[in-house]
């Protein structure tokens, strides 16, 4: 399904910022992260100033573990969304998941906390809540700020944190 739904993209006369994104989520459904990647870049080429494929080239860096890749590229993608409002991702059925925003301080917390800078983790994990609608990702950065707080002594505002649940 995933190689068709390529095939029938990579068809087109010219491909757009979207299709490059389609075309990731699909090489990713097949575990295809390098791939995945590529595409992004190659996106990247053709769409120079795309917060948007640096947000999801920047979370298949994570996956491939190319950490000094994946911050550089999420860093550039915060500061070039700075001025957008909310701005929406969706899923392959056109479903909205939450916005990028959400998405790049998330993924910026994760590498952060793979480093081992817990106060830097907790101020994306803060900024990604912040920007977080869906209730699985209110609840998946909560467990990620929760773990940044705790590495990072602050136990107090771990426990608030959890209050906010009960």
């Amino acid at each position: 399904k995933a190689d068709s739904a390529i095939q029938v993209i990579q068809s087109k006369a010219t491909l757009s910022e979207d299709d490059f994104i389609e075309i990731g989520k699909q090489l990713v459904a097949k575990a295809k992260y390098k791939e995945a990647a590529a595409n992004f870049s190659e996106g990247l080429r053709r769409f120079p100033n795309s917060f948007k494929l640096l947000r999801y080239r920047g979370h298949r860096y994570l996956t491939l573990r190319q950490l000094d890749l994946a911050v550089r590229d999420l860093l550039k993608a915060r500061e070039w969304i700075k001025s957008q409002p909310d701005v929406w991702e969706v899923d392959a059925n056109g479903k909205p998941t939450d916005t990028y925003q959400h998405q790049i301080e998330y993924h910026l917390g994760v590498y952060y906390f793979l480093k081992k800078e817990y106060k830097n983790a907790v101020n994306a994990f803060e900024l990604s809540l912040k920007h977080a609608h869906q209730a699985n990702e209110i609840v998946g950065t909560t467990d990620w700020l929760y773990s940044s707080y705790m590495r990072n002594g602050q136990k107090t505002e771990a426990e608030k944190l959890l209050n906010n649940f009960a």
